[in-house]
């Protein structure tokens, strides 16, 4: 199935100027809104507008609804035609005197006006029951006996839209007397394009969240003032670690971080791939931020992407080396190029290279692997089984690291430097 189209842009916007003419003709009394029903909508606009993704995008259509029409109660439905399945939330919960009702309703799905009226012509209007049925025929649907019925349901208006993946997605305001005004009619209406365009933007969002999830990146959207607007799942735990604590979204930039994405900005229009990384340390890894200009209008996006080490920041202290030679040392036993070294430690690589003649003269190695074992050797002197010179398997053979353990030859040394 296509997405929705015709009434809907992605451009759509909602404003007091544009709804103060909007008037309802089709066959039925002319209807002009009031200011306080253009306030109303554009508060439920705004609460769709909010950046969401798939989970608590039924609970915020639904607060948009209970802004514009009162009812007993308000549900998200979603309604897989081919699979005859319900899926929904309702507000109050206690609405819903049994969790096995839903069963009713995939058993009588197809009696329900506005869900087969829907499906055949995907009308943009909000509809009511009381638009198809009288009530004495209502009440003799099953539909109505065994599930409307028991949740005194008289009439119930609706907007739906249809989903790629063939579903029905509904946001229904249900009330115990057919009692619904035009003017509400329309105000859920006009309410239409902005849950399409959200429900899009939320699957888009969720997406995002399962590629972070598959790729071990993160994502923040950041507005024009430096504030996050949205965080992919992970985020929370890498600004826990790296900023220290701070609330996502809604929290502004660390100030550095600040300093760094303002220097990306002015480079807009360079391709992500020329622009430079950010590297920040932690205390269990490093954390690699890289900007993404945003489409005009849109929000920039910061992917994160963190590397974490094997060894904690003080695991080598008793080397005896100064802080920023133990950081090289740690970042050598984790397997890292002196390029990249120098890129998590914001120095050249050449800097990096003196950094490891004078821990060489230091510690008595000739080479990397000679290190790694020395390092290693540190923590197992002190005990530390936690991680120990086994964990040197992944970065070099078990037996070039023993052989390195009794005094590597010089051809050895080079050999594992990858030099002949």
């Amino acid at each position: 199935m296509a997405h929705p189209t015709g009434e809907c842009h992605d451009s759509y916007v909602l404003s007091a100027e544009s709804l103060s003419a909007v008037a309802w003709s089709e066959s039925r009394a002319m209807i002009r809104l009031q200011h306080a029903d253009i306030e109303k909508l554009l508060q439920a606009a705004e609460i769709l507008g909010e950046q969401r993704t798939l989970d608590t995008f039924p609970m915020a259509a639904i607060s948009a609804a209970q802004l514009l029409v009162s009812g007993i109660s308000h549900a998200y439905t979603e309604v897989d035609l081919t699979q005859r399945r319900t899926y929904g939330l309702m507000d109050p919960l206690d609405s819903v005197p049994t969790p096995d009702l839903i069963d009713v309703m995939d058993a009588f799905v197809f009696q329900h006006p506005l869900i087969t009226t829907f499906s055949q012509t995907q009308t943009a209007d909000a509809q009511m029951i009381s638009d198809f049925l009288k009530l004495h025929d209502y009440h003799r649907l099953e539909i109505y006996g065994d599930f409307y019925r028991l949740l005194d349901t008289e009439d119930q208006l609706a907007i739906q839209m249809e989903t790629p993946s063939n579903r029905v997605v509904g946001l229904v305001v249900n009330r115990d007397r057919a009692s619904f005004s035009e003017r509400e009619r329309m105000l859920f209406t006009l309410l239409r394009p902005h849950l399409i365009q959200s429900y899009r933007n939320a699957t888009a969002l969720s997406l995002l969240d399962d590629m972070a999830t598959a790729s071990g990146q993160q994502a923040i959207w950041v507005t024009a003032d430096c504030r996050v607007a949205r965080a992919t799942y992970g985020v929370q735990a890498l600004f826990d670690s790296y900023f220290g604590r701070q609330r996502v979204p809604g929290a502004g930039l660390p100030d550095y971080l600040i300093d760094w994405l303002a220097s990306q900005r002015r480079r807009d229009g360079v391709d992500v791939r020329a622009t430079q990384p950010l590297q920040i340390l932690g205390p269990d890894g490093s954390l690699t931020v890289r900007f993404v200009t945003a489409p005009a209008g849109g929000l920039d996006m910061l992917m994160l992407n963190e590397q974490r080490s094997m060894f904690p920041e003080n695991a080598f202290a008793t080397l005896g080396l100064s802080a920023r030679q133990t950081d090289v040392v740690r970042w050598v036993v984790n397997g890292k190029t002196s390029a990249e070294i120098g890129e998590l430690l914001g120095m050249k690589s050449r800097t990096v290279e003196k950094h490891l003649e004078n821990i060489f003269v230091r510690l008595d190695v000739t080479s990397r692997a000679a290190l790694v074992a020395r390092a290693l050797q540190s923590l197992d002197d002190l005990g530390d089984h936690r991680t120990s010179t086994k964990s040197a398997i992944v970065l070099y053979s078990a037996r070039d690291v023993d052989e390195f353990r009794s005094g590597p030859t010089r051809t050895q040394a080079n050999r594992l430097n990858g030099s002949s």
